[in-house]
């Protein structure tokens, strides 16, 4: 049977969930934001490394398929798992946002957002997103 690919043994996305779990067991806002605005300067290359992941595992599903009998060579296997491309959610950019608002630097929270929108990060959990986040931003900005 082959082995599941590792999603920690890419670098960018092991480095990732480490300035996550920093980021969480953090208390002071302002390290907070320097760990953030670390992990927005990983997310390009995060979404690379995270794309080559999702093809490893549509392989990884295709040769388990073979072992188990079950292949059939006119399943599309990119369509069919294409959910494994699908980027989690990228949190730094929303507690980013929320801190540069908290600070009352409108313009940076607006910049943050639209990061995250330009790498297709919109959703940041909250109804709108950041587009949503920007709108709000915008008013207080005027």
């Amino acid at each position: 049977m082959p082995s599941v690919p590792n999603l920690l043994r890419y670098e960018t996305i092991r480095k990732h969930y480490e300035l996550l779990e920093r980021i969480n067991e953090e208390k002071d806002k302002e390290v907070i934001l320097s760990l953030c605005l670390k992990d927005i300067d990983l997310a390009e290359q995060f979404i690379l490394e995270y794309h080559l992941y999702a093809d490893e595992r549509i392989k990884y599903q295709i040769e388990e398929d073979k072992i188990l009998g079950e292949y059939d060579p006119t399943i599309n296997y990119e369509e069919k798992y294409s959910y494994y491309h699908n980027i989690p959610r990228y949190p730094s950019f929303k507690q980013a946002a929320i801190i540069y608002e908290k600070m009352g630097m409108y313009k940076q929270a607006i910049d943050i957002c639209d990061k995250a929108i330009s790498l297709d990060l919109n959703d940041d959990g909250t109804k709108g997103g950041m587009e949503e986040r920007i709108r709000k931003l915008e008013k207080k900005l005027k």
